[in-house]
């Protein structure tokens, strides 16, 4: 009997798609579509519009409900250590290396009530903190209470400045090549977006 030919383990199927192909695919539905579910994360380009569902419960909003286009900022991390040089230096650095797109979303009346009672701590805390810094010029002549009031003022500022940042329902919290991954969405909302096909992450 003729010995036969071994057949290899790995068998080209002559009517598979080039590989290339398929690439060109994932980055023709990543052009397309603007936003995508990676993880516990949601990633997103300028100009996305998010189902109608709050992101942060996934009840549906109707057409009536609340949705705006909203501007999310990113900036690096990195930044931050610029506070050791001064604080406007990191302004400085902040206007330079921030990236910003635009995106639509929804939320539930629950979710907005909440950002707004955030909202006005913070600027309570923010006036408050303000009101502590004049109360201590006052106090020139002890140095000591001038030294409280100073501390005091910093600190409630930094508490007002939290307020601000938690009272926004999503934060960008990484950049590249247009997309900005954000975090704060609920795993149900997650769960309705399409998959990530190719990270640029």
């Amino acid at each position: 009997m003729p010995n036969l030919p071994l057949l290899s383990k790995s068998v080209i199927n002559p009517y598979a798609p080039p590989a290339e192909d398929g690439a060109l695919g994932l980055m023709q539905e990543m052009e397309t579509n603007l936003f995508f579910r990676e993880g516990k994360f949601l990633v997103v380009r300028s100009g996305a519009e998010l189902p109608h569902r709050c992101l942060r419960t996934n009840h549906p909003v109707g057409e009536d409900g609340w949705r705006k286009r909203v501007v999310i900022t990113c900036i690096p991390s990195w930044i931050y250590l610029t506070l050791l040089a001064g604080i406007l230096f990191t302004i400085i650095f902040i206007v330079i290396f921030q990236k910003k797109a635009k995106i639509t979303y929804s939320l539930s009346p629950a979710i907005r009530r909440g950002m707004r009672h955030k909202r006005l701590l913070g600027w309570v805390l923010l006036l408050s903190s303000i009101g502590l810094f004049f109360a201590g010029l006052t106090m020139i002549e002890n140095s000591e209470y001038i030294s409280i009031a100073v501390i005091s003022a910093c600190v409630v500022l930094v508490i007002a400045l939290v307020a601000f940042k938690v009272a926004n329902p999503i934060v960008a919290v990484k950049h590249r090549s247009g997309w900005f991954r954000v975090k704060g969405c609920s795993s149900e909302f997650l769960d309705t977006l399409p998959t990530m096909p190719l990270s640029p992450f």
